[in-house]
């Protein structure tokens, strides 16, 4: 685990998970729900993969959800064990033992810290139903460089979609959005965070993606010295990785 993780298991941002504001955080779910509803209007079992302190757990079980939810911190699943039946634990692994599907996985400011996302996305596409989809909230990379000390990845849309086309994903809904997050000392960015939703299809083995598969030399002079551009940045946040 990284320092991140460290800190976080640890308790230190318990203070930060406490200055969430529970009634911004729900109308933000709330508009989230009413997104999964348009392109999944039947009710059916839903998984929220880092599911802090059950806040979308209650939102979507208010709306006739079957919820189940995933997380690390012991203090943050344990309150939300109240909202529904809530796995703590390495992500992973209470996923891998799960035997049942889900009609739809939300993966809310989870999937940058993994570092393996494919094999999260490879995952979360197994457990899927057969017209299930997959919600997906995170740092847009191209806005999001302050976040890099605390994500092992950043996503920018591009990269995103090749990575879930990669998978087997077919991406129907794709947003740039800007918002107060969790409390007060969240700032307000343009464009700071992506929103995808996809369904769960079929994997196109010959897909280019970051993942795999060589790019060509000017592509990859191109990356090259974007990523020199960035190196600094890099150096004095983390370790974290900008796909461009």
């Amino acid at each position: 685990m990284n320092k991140f993780y460290d800190e976080y298991l640890a308790g230190k941002y318990k203070g930060y998970i406490n200055e969430y504001d529970p009634q911004f955080r729900e109308a933000i779910f709330e508009q989230y729900m009413e997104k999964i509803a348009f392109f999944h209007p039947e009710k059916g079992k839903l998984l929220d993969v880092g599911c802090a302190m059950g806040t979308l757990l209650k939102v979507a079980s208010a709306k006739g959800w079957d919820v189940c939810g995933i997380e690390v911190s012991k203090f943050a699943g344990n309150v939300a064990r109240e909202y529904g039946k809530v796995y703590i634990g390495d992500v992973l692994e209470q996923m891998e033992k799960m035997e049942n599907t889900f009609d739809v996985i939300m993966l809310i400011d989870s999937l940058e810290h993994f570092s393996s996302p494919r094999k999260v996305l490879e995952l979360v596409h197994s457990k899927l139903a057969r017209d299930g989809i997959i919600f997906i909230e995170i740092p847009n990379g191209n806005m999001s460089h302050d976040e890099m000390s605390r994500h092992f990845y950043l996503f920018t849309r591009q990269t995103i979609e090749q990575a879930l086309a990669a998978v087997g994903y077919r991406c129907i809904s794709f947003l740039e959005v800007s918002k107060w997050k969790y409390c007060e000392r969240d700032e307000a960015v343009q464009e700071r965070f992506l929103n995808v939703i996809a369904y769960k299809g079929e994997k196109k083995a010959t897909f280019t993606t970051h993942f795999e598969t060589p790019v060509s030399e000017k592509n990859s002079q191109k990356k090259n010295v974007l990523m020199r551009m960035l190196q600094s940045i890099i150096s004095k946040c983390g370790k974290s990785r900008v796909f461009i």
